[in-house]
């Protein structure tokens, strides 16, 4: 699975299927974003109010805010795909 996840935008897109302005409030507010590819990843860190920004963080489990996000995906897919259905 391909992921990647965008704290700001609300952002997740996963397999090349986009959601935006999900409610992702849930992430820790020092995230800009998620990469993840099959097994393995990062974390992307902001810049904190000095300027100054964490490294990338090499990561090979997601996070648990990663999974919730995954699910507010998994909902809105599911939205999405029901009303596209309801319209055909």
């Amino acid at each position: 699975m391909k992921l990647s996840i965008i704290r700001e935008d609300g952002a997740v897109y996963q397999d090349g299927v986009a959601h935006l302005n999900l409610n992702l409030s849930y992430i820790p507010s020092n995230i800009h974003a998620l990469q993840w590819n099959n097994d393995k990843g990062w974390i992307e860190y902001s810049q904190d109010s000095d300027g100054n920004k964490q490294a990338n963080e090499s990561i090979n489990v997601l996070p648990e805010w990663a999974n919730s996000a995954i699910t507010s995906w998994v909902s809105a897919n599911s939205i999405n795909y029901s009303a596209n259905t309801a319209n055909t």
